[in-house]
């Protein structure tokens, strides 16, 4: 998947519609410069969320777009019938989060964050070692 990145340095410069921005902070970043920040974006708090990857990265996306509201768009239009059906999702970081608690079993990467792999229902492998197809061959399909 090719993505294209723009870095933008005054939010003025965006001129198209956009789904998320990711914001990085400057290096040094102090706790002052964090509230800033939070609040150069208070006054649009009604219509979007924050998440907080590091000390340093955030994204800012519409309010209620995430993967879990994904999930349940999909599933709808679907009619996947909750009765008959047991959904999973494989995650590894603070996106994630809304994703599991949309799908029966939130799977964590064996290289998720703390706090998912805490929430998480089950775990696997790493990225880097195939751990959605482990999952996948050794717990789904074959039961182990």
């Amino acid at each position: 998947m090719k993505i294209k990145y723009t870095v933008v340095t005054d939010l003025d410069m965006i001129q198209k519609p956009i789904t998320h921005l990711t914001i990085i902070l400057g290096k040094d970043v102090t706790e002052a410069d964090i509230q800033k920040f939070y609040k150069e974006f208070n006054d649009l708090n009604e219509n979007i969320d924050i998440i907080q990857y590091t000390k340093r990265v955030y994204e800012v996306c519409v309010k209620g777009t995430n993967k879990g509201s994904a999930v349940k768009k999909i599933s709808d239009y679907l009619v996947v019938d909750p009765e008959k059906t047991t959904s999973y999702a494989f995650g590894d970081s603070h996106n994630d989060f809304e994703l599991f608690s949309s799908v029966d079993v939130g799977v964590a990467m064996g290289n998720a964050i703390h706090s998912l792999a805490e929430d998480a229902d089950d775990s696997t492998l790493s990225n880097d070692e195939d751990g959605v197809a482990y999952y996948i061959d050794r717990k789904i399909l074959k039961g182990e």
